[in-house]
């Protein structure tokens, strides 16, 4: 093996302390080589705020932005949490992709508290699965692959990217949140079912705080939910990605008794906003909404 390629793959299988064994004598250097460099990316990250430790495994460079933006990234959400969070409640993280803020809320939660994280992208669920089992709250954190939907069945789930960190995969569409189409690289046939549904099964507890991004399906998932948003069990505060696109939202959620009480946005939002690239009603943000 001659060149930089098999130099690279030299040093990295047969020197590298994370070094990937292969079987097999058909890969080309080229693709021995991409594999050895997806396990020298492999590592666990640790994220501390001065009060606790958090610990991820970033196979990818996606899953190392999302580990290393946690505190910066979305300000306003760690800030709700750690208002808002009780240490015996029932937290649904409803898009918990890898799982920061699933790991963010159990870890403040006693032995009575429960995170339910809802992940419908495999690759993202199963980094998901292993952040859990890495920060040892398998007793405190629950992951479904389940998709959360307005209706029960099964639909296409089209995947925009197989890579785990990804974002805007969608049930049953083949468009963003932003309305771009895309060209599936896969789709797989994937279970949708409601929040009452789950609810009403006794698969899952009634939350009494929900976080919910999921890429432009917000509304869809809360139709899902209205039982449980217009009964005695209501959670205490929804937290929502909100997008001016689809300003129906905002109705639906005052017809179930829930008003917007705060809005706060992302890092990103905020350049674009002081920027002068858009007005505030332009802009996305996330909403936090309480009964009335």
């Amino acid at each position: 093996m001659k060149g930089k390629v098999g130099r690279a793959f030299d040093l990295l299988f047969n020197r590298g302390a994370g070094a990937i064994p292969v079987r097999g004598k058909h890969l080309s250097a080229r693709e021995r080589l991409s594999l050895a460099l997806r396990g020298a990316l492999a590592r666990r990250v640790t994220v501390d705020d001065g009060e606790r430790s958090y610990h991820f495994e970033c196979n990818r460079e996606e899953e190392l932005y999302r580990v290393r933006t946690l505190q910066e990234k979305e300000p306003g959400t760690l800030n709700w949490i750690d208002s808002d969070l009780r240490p015996g409640d029932v937290f649904f993280d409803i898009g918990a992709n890898i799982g920061l803020f699933t790991i963010y809320a159990a870890c403040r939660l006693k032995a009575t508290g429960m995170v339910y994280a809802f992940e419908p992208h495999a690759p993202s669920f199963c980094s998901l699965l292993r952040n859990i089992e890495l920060n040892g709250l398998r007793n405190r954190a629950q992951a479904l692959s389940c998709a959360l939907h307005a209706e029960d069945g099964f639909f296409p789930f089209n995947y925009r990217v197989l890579t785990p960190g990804a974002s805007d995969s969608q049930l049953d569409s083949t468009s963003t949140a932003e309305q771009a189409k895309f060209k599936p690289k896969a789709v797989e046939l994937k279970q949708g079912i409601s929040v009452d549904t789950l609810i009403r099964q006794g698969v899952v507890k009634s939350p009494d705080l929900v976080k919910i991004d999921v890429d432009g399906n917000e509304l869809l998932i809360l139709q899902g939910m209205k039982k449980l948003l217009s009964g005695v069990h209501a959670p205490r505060a929804i937290q929502v990605e909100v997008n001016p696109r689809y300003p129906e939202l905002l109705d639906y959620l005052e017809s179930t008794g829930f008003g917007l009480a705060e809005r706060h946005y992302t890092v990103y939002q905020e350049r674009r906003l002081a920027a002068g690239d858009y007005t505030p009603e332009q802009a996305g943000y996330n909403g936090i909404f309480r009964k009335d």
